[in-house]
């Protein structure tokens, strides 16, 4: 079960990078690592619960605190991802603060 949820976690992390960056990008840049973290798990906080919410639909087989440590592992997940997007330079989305 504990591999399942792993695998859950990934693919909730994966389908919501993207939507996490659109909601980060704009402001990322200009702060510290640290702080980029913690806003990077505040902005995917709702994300991944929508996303969740989608993947495993209203009957799945996941007890309450399965479904919690699968957003808690796909929350660091993204903010892993998006972590290394913005040391990677990758600036391919990025919009120039004026």
């Amino acid at each position: 079960m504990l591999r399942q949820t792993k695998r859950q976690a990934l693919a909730i992390a994966n389908e919501s990078q993207q939507a996490v960056w659109n909601r980060v990008q704009n402001s990322i840049y200009t702060m510290p690592i640290a702080e980029a973290r913690g806003y990077v798990r505040a902005r995917s906080a709702a994300v991944i619960r929508e996303h969740t919410a989608q993947l495993l639909g209203k009957r799945h087989r996941f007890s309450e605190r399965m479904v919690v440590k699968m957003q808690r592992l796909a929350t660091e997940q993204v903010i892993h991802l998006i972590l290394v997007q913005l040391l990677s330079g990758d600036t391919i989305d990025r919009r120039l603060a004026a």
